[in-house]
């Protein structure tokens, strides 16, 4: 017998309808529906890191299935159901990913000495040494996570200030500002780092 196939008004009026087999089966029908949608959409968004499928999957899932039954989501603005599947489930694996840069220790390695970070007299030497981007990558640590995501992803992961203000989801010209706002903290925690470390040669 083939499988039965739901539009998204058979869908939404199974949802709604109140009895919890019709339910059951609808919810068990978009699991198998959607899966492929999130193994496609984390292999694209990921970037090797290796997402939780099945926890997107089904977080997405209970969001897209309350918003049906509390009529929260609404057909009539034209974004079909697995459209608006796709834009949660996208945000969910967004912020996967965006919590596990703020949580990962910073190559520290491969931090690239060129890079202006510190706009200081001494910026040139403490970047060509191993000590001093190690000094560099813990105060970095020791910033808030939004700082934390601005600076790595500028000097880390060569993101542009466009990709940044989006992943913060403001402007460029605030992105731009808090760039400004978190190398002027970077600076007051490297200070007395540095010249302690400069003391030491």
């Amino acid at each position: 017998m083939p499988k039965a196939r739901f539009t998204d008004e058979d869908i939404i009026r199974r949802l709604q309808s109140g009895d919890a087999r019709r339910v059951e089966e609808t919810t068990a029908y978009l699991l198998g529906q959607y899966r492929g949608m999130v193994v496609k959409l984390a292999h694209r968004l990921s970037e090797g890191v290796e997402p939780e499928v099945d926890t997107i999957l089904d977080e997405a899932l209970s969001i897209v299935v309350q918003h049906v039954r509390n009529g929260k989501y609404k057909p009539e603005k034209g974004a079909a159901l697995s459209t608006y599947f796709h834009a949660i489930a996208t945000n969910i694996l967004s912020n996967i990913l965006r919590r596990r840069r703020y949580n990962k220790e910073l190559p520290v390695s491969e931090f690239p000495p060129e890079r202006p970070l510190l706009t200081l007299p001494e910026a040139e030497k403490m970047m060509n040494s191993a000590d001093a981007r190690k000094k560099v990558a813990a105060a970095i640590q020791r910033l808030d996570p939004v700082c934390r995501q601005v600076l790595t992803g500028i000097y880390w992961e060569d993101q542009s200030m466009r990709e940044i203000a989006h992943e913060l989801n403001k402007s460029e010209d605030v992105a731009k500002q808090r760039h400004h706002r978190c190398l002027k903290r970077l600076r007051e925690l490297l200070d007395n780092d540095f010249k302690n470390w400069f003391n030491e040669k």
